[in-house]
């Protein structure tokens, strides 16, 4: 091989004294690197493909073309993070849209005090069986801040018995005002939705025991208002009943399952909210599903996994996935 002159771009070209043909030295680590790099830099970003089709100055089946293989590497939860001991965990899980391979559900542990996803894994529903598969491999923390799903309490009684858990206090406070609106009809009703309102100013345990308190004399003043019934009758003819007050029997119901789990965080280490979990990483999710809309289960493992990756704090692989 001999040199013969450049290319349009500015590359040596070489050309074969035998054969009379010409081409240039490629390295093919660096179109890897390079490729992954727009790769992941496209997935977690909102543009559009046809905006790096710009950038990049190429095809759209050129692309295509690239990005085919690297659709096949789906990165992993950090070793060195993983073995570590957190002293608290947020957990938490986000549903994507329903494709037409099913429904996917990512569930997410994020360290409290690094504020790092620790751990994640994928299934297609949220239950205490995929909540014990995604501990199985996740250290098991002193304290827990959790929404309360059914499921995954289940799967921290059985899995991490020793571990404290603290309820989240804007899942609690959603909920309820959910039922009882922001402006209930009812004496009753008016009274829970005060009490609910200051549940984010318990921060010491005069304020605890003064609020515990004032919910227990809530509900004794209030013991018949929730007993009321209500009656009809069936076209059959049998009577049947139901509870009048419905909305506010339900708030009362969430209050009394939370509330051993309510103010952990007065006496512990520990947040009172998974508010950084879901602001800071299942809003940001839904966001980029939305504008990667028409991608496969398998492909959305692909994105959530790069941008819990880097979230976590790794860095693209630099050699051909």
């Amino acid at each position: 091989m001999q040199k013969w002159g450049k290319t349009s771009a500015g590359k040596q070209r070489y050309r074969c004294k035998h054969c009379n043909s010409s081409a240039i030295k490629r390295r093919n680590d660096l179109v890897n690197r390079y490729d992954i790099k727009h790769f992941v830099k496209w997935l977690n970003d909102t543009n559009h493909i046809d905006d790096l089709i710009d950038i990049l100055c190429v095809s759209r089946s050129t692309i295509f073309r690239r990005f085919k293989p690297l659709w096949k590497h789906v990165p992993k939860p950090r070793h060195e993070l993983v073995a570590n001991n957190p002293i608290s965990l947020a957990i938490d899980a986000t549903s994507t849209n329903k494709s037409r391979t099913g429904k996917l559900v990512v569930l997410i542990a994020q360290d409290t005090h690094c504020r790092k996803p620790i751990y994640w894994s994928f299934a297609a529903v949220e239950n205490t069986t995929s909540w014990q598969q995604l501990m199985k491999y996740c250290p098991q923390p002193k304290y827990v801040v959790c929404d309360g799903q059914k499921g995954l309490l289940k799967a921290l009684k059985l899995q991490w018995s020793n571990t404290k858990i603290q309820r989240c206090l804007i899942h609690i406070t959603g909920g309820a005002k959910s039922k009882l609106s922001n402006k209930p009809r009812t004496k009753a009703g008016k009274e829970l939705l005060a009490l609910i309102k200051q549940i984010h100013n318990v921060t010491t345990h005069e304020k605890r025991i003064r609020w515990i308190h004032d919910y227990k004399k809530w509900q004794d003043n209030h013991y018949d208002f929730l007993l009321d019934r209500s009656f009809n009758s069936n076209p059959d003819g049998r009577p049947t009943w139901w509870y009048t007050h419905r909305g506010v029997r339900a708030v009362r119901s969430l209050i009394n399952n939370a509330l051993p789990n309510m103010f952990l965080h007065i006496d512990c280490p520990v947040p009172s909210t998974s508010n950084h979990v879901e602001g800071g990483i299942n809003s940001r999710l839904k966001e980029l599903i939305k504008s990667h809309r028409g991608l496969s289960s398998v492909k959305k493992i692909v994105l959530i996994s790069w941008f819990l990756a880097l979230k976590q704090g790794q860095k693209p692989t630099r050699n051909d996935t």
